[in-house]
């Protein structure tokens, strides 16, 4: 499991890595590739916002999971992430395969594609407003779609509930990045892997 798990996660970073090598290759920076999608030393000041964003996050979360049936019986769906790792039991495997997931094969692919490249092509394109909530609506209708495959059963108040979190926590990680880590996508990846740790452990392990 958790060799396949890891084969799996490095796939996923290079599928989303793959579209912003070929862009920057065409484009002939001469920065580097880590420059170009972000990957850099961010501001102490950003990490910190970041954080404020990650308690944010998971506050809003969990009212709306232990106020809400449908979005509590949604996680714990044996075909969502979250589903398959509260099968495996609390144990060593379970714990690596969750890290795996929430801190590599998620958070830092898609803030490799979203932030460090979609969202700051976008940007430089239509400027902030604009470009940063065009990468949060892009980040957040796939996540719906994916979760529409995945489990499409689910009520349409649902997948509504998804697209404006998920979609609101893009556009912050994408504010961050842009006015406050300098352009580093680090705080971001902080971020999202920190709130993906924490709501994936309670779901799978905590709650029944």
């Amino acid at each position: 499991m958790i060799l396949s798990r890891i084969l799996m996660t490095l796939f996923q970073i290079a599928v989303l890595s793959i579209i912003p090598l070929m862009f920057y290759l065409i484009q002939s920076e001469t920065n580097g590739f880590f420059r170009y999608i972000g990957l850099y030393k961010p501001t102490l000041k950003s990490i910190y916002y970041a954080s404020i964003i990650t308690i944010f996050y998971l506050f809003f979360w969990f009212i709306t999971l232990l106020n809400n049936s449908a979005i509590y019986e949604l996680i714990h769906n044996p075909a969502t992430m979250a589903g398959q790792i509260k099968q495996l039991g609390f144990g060593i495997e379970s714990i690596v395969v969750l890290l795996i997931v929430a801190v590599f094969q998620t958070s830092f692919s898609e803030e490799i594609f979203f932030r460090g490249f979609l969202g700051k092509r976008l940007i430089n394109r239509f400027g902030f407003k604009f470009g940063n909530s065009l990468q949060a609506i892009i980040f957040s209708l796939i996540h719906v779609f994916l979760l529409k495959i995945i489990v499409p059963e689910q009520s349409a108040g649902v997948f509504v509930f998804i697209f404006l979190i998920v979609g609101i926590i893009g556009y912050l990680l994408g504010w961050v990045k842009e006015e406050i880590g300098n352009g580093s996508i680090i705080p971001g990846w902080i971020s999202h892997a920190l709130g993906n740790t924490f709501a994936f452990s309670v779901i799978a392990f905590v709650l029944e």
